[in-house]
């Protein structure tokens, strides 16, 4: 209905504003000059930052033009695979589910005669769960990330697997599967921009690469934890401090969702200890999965998150507490959107909260107000 559309949308945008940016460009950029300047087995068409309505016109002739490989490289999630740009804009993105991404690329496959596609490359965060996807559609092979990859790492990989595959004898089938260990070979510890958004097959999981191929899959030990405490960047880590003072409204919030969720029974110690909060005043990613089981903020709220499920069976005097709690966050919360309306740079609203940081933040204020509300609605009800 309606208000599901809308709760979804809001997921969506909430999304989009924590993509942080990498250079597809330069990545594109550097696969063709490699190819180019090799033995030239391969052509190169490069689309960059394509609408899926542009993906699906070029699909309609790639076996009449003998594409063997589709390489894609942005920001990947598992749940939805890669975001598109919406056509005709510049700065809108839309979510194309991967069952429909599977169909499209199932048309032009590799028959008997060897000509189509037979090999796709998604170089970006978890796209595992999409190559897995697109074997069972059949795709020959399929290179893929299990975990979130680090730019630079992502692109150097691209390259070291399309050098060997260039240097292999251009009469015989080409073996991915050796390329693709020539390109683990060479796999080194590489620090940057990472390609989000950070969820992962394991807390702090970071750099595992998988080939699944009708030769047999491989998802060598390529990559490495980050310890529970880092947050959601190496570089970058935020540890959660004692409000600043009585209109600190962020942080004032997370203590008493984290109240709330000690009162329902979830082990909260890390954060009683002085970290795994965001400057938001939310948990991160790494306390989520590893403690509660969850990957996304709406998982743990809204009407039928965690902390819901987690009330329905707590003693009524927990649930009163737990609802008192979420009372006194809701109030700061609204504070908290009203400091940021009156020091908002951006007075109008912008086109999309793609290309503006207020409106990015104005969405992520009101996406967590909202699940708050609903957890407390739905807390009442039982």
């Amino acid at each position: 209905d309606g208000m599901d559309k809308d709760a979804h949308v809001m997921k969506l945008k909430a999304t989009l504003a924590s993509i942080d940016s990498i250079d597809v460009h330069k990545e594109a950029q550097e696969l063709k000059m490699s190819l180019t300047h090799g033995r030239q087995v391969y052509d190169v068409s490069i689309h960059a930052q394509p609408s899926f309505e542009v993906f699906s016109d070029c699909m309609r002739s790639a076996r009449q033009r003998n594409v063997r490989i589709l390489h894609f490289a942005g920001h990947g999630q598992s749940r939805y695979g890669f975001f598109w740009l919406k056509h005709g804009t510049a700065t809108e993105y839309e979510e194309i589910q991967p069952d429909r991404f599977a169909g499209l690329i199932q048309t032009e496959l590799a028959g008997p005669d060897g000509v189509g596609v037979e090999c796709v490359v998604l170089n970006a965060c978890e796209t595992e769960e999409m190559g897995k996807k697109l074997r069972t559609a059949g795709v020959r092979h399929v290179v893929c990330w299990r975990s979130e990859v680090e730019d630079g790492t992502a692109s150097q990989f691209a390259l070291d697997f399309y050098k060997s595959l260039d240097q292999q004898d251009p009469s015989h089938v080409k073996d991915y599967t050796r390329a693709f260990r020539h390109a683990v070979a060479r796999m080194r510890p590489c620090e940057g921009d990472t390609r989000t958004p950070r969820k992962h097959l394991a807390a702090g999981a970071v750099d595992y690469v998988c080939l699944l191929s009708q030769d047999g899959d491989a998802c060598p030990n390529t990559g490495r934890i980050r310890d529970l405490n880092q947050g959601d960047d190496d570089s970058n880590a935020r540890k959660m401090c004692p409000p600043k003072g009585k209109e600190d409204w962020s942080a004032l919030a997370g203590q008493q969702e984290v109240a709330l969720l000690k009162a329902l029974g979830f082990d909260t110690t890390p954060i009683l200890n002085g970290q795994g909060l965001d400057d938001k005043g939310m948990a991160n990613s790494y306390v989520m999965r590893q403690l509660w089981g969850v990957e996304y903020y709406s998982q743990l709220w809204g009407s039928d998150g965690r902390s819901v499920l987690a009330a329905a069976s707590a003693p009524a005097a927990q649930r009163t507490q737990a609802v008192n709690s979420l009372v006194q966050a809701l109030e700061f919360r609204k504070e908290d959107m009203k400091r940021f309306a009156r020091n908002r740079r951006c007075r109008g609203l912008c086109p999309t909260a793609s290309n503006c940081q207020d409106c990015k933040s104005r969405v992520n204020h009101e996406f967590m107000f909202r699940l708050l509300g609903e957890s407390k609605d739905a807390i009442l009800a039982i």
